[in-house]
């Protein structure tokens, strides 16, 4: 409940009043060991924090929410999608000769997991 009331918050231009709440949804997902929400709640508390210019807390935010879905078996398009978000925050912060390559590599994933997933059906 409180996840949700973070994220209409976040979405109706008050990302700084849903950041104790998304807070302190992650830490009561994680002492339940709800590790898929754990990651879902990092992920919207990232966002917020990058809207807020908040770079290296959300970039870390992001980072957090990827490793997690790595460690449940997320699907890895979800997991690059957090990994692209980490990336462009880099870029932010002037990373580029180093993000660059690490995307392409991400679009190359998705290009393939694209043209598998399209040909199954």
């Amino acid at each position: 409940m409180r996840d949700n009331l973070a994220d209409a918050l976040k979405n109706f231009g008050q990302p700084q009043l849903a950041l104790p709440l998304f807070k302190l949804s992650a830490s009561e997902a994680e002492v339940a060991g709800d590790w898929a929400d754990v990651a879902w709640i990092c992920h919207n508390w990232a966002y917020s924090l990058r809207i807020l210019g908040q770079l290296p807390e959300a970039r870390e935010t992001f980072q957090r929410s990827a490793e997690i879905g790595r460690k449940i078996g997320n699907a890895e398009v979800n997991i690059i999608g957090n990994e692209l978000e980490v990336l462009r925050i880099d870029i932010i912060l002037g990373e580029v000769e180093t993000a660059l390559p690490i995307i392409e590599q991400h679009v190359a994933k998705i290009r393939d997991w694209w043209q598998v997933n399209r040909e199954k059906n």
